[in-house]
């Protein structure tokens, strides 16, 4: 829902396109130690069920092969 109203995405793919690259950020800018263990545990639990949403493949690179969501360009 944030997605759609907050980035104007369109359609279940491009929710969890813009999804997927907000917390991909959050989890490489994450400056402790801490923080990137907390960022890497709902990382690993989200990114395969948003990967299956955008209809990639399990070891596919949305930003690699959908490139940086519209909204963020």
């Amino acid at each position: 829902m944030l997605a759609q109203k907050r980035w104007k995405a369109k359609d279940t793919k491009e929710e969890a396109h813009i999804v997927y690259y907000v917390f991909f950020r959050l989890f490489e800018e994450a400056k402790t130690e801490k923080g990137k263990a907390l960022a890497r545990q709902d990382w690993e639990k989200i990114r395969p069920e948003l990967v299956k949403l955008m209809g990639l493949k399990p070891n596919e690179d949305p930003v690699q092969v959908l490139g940086v969501p519209k909204i963020f360009q």
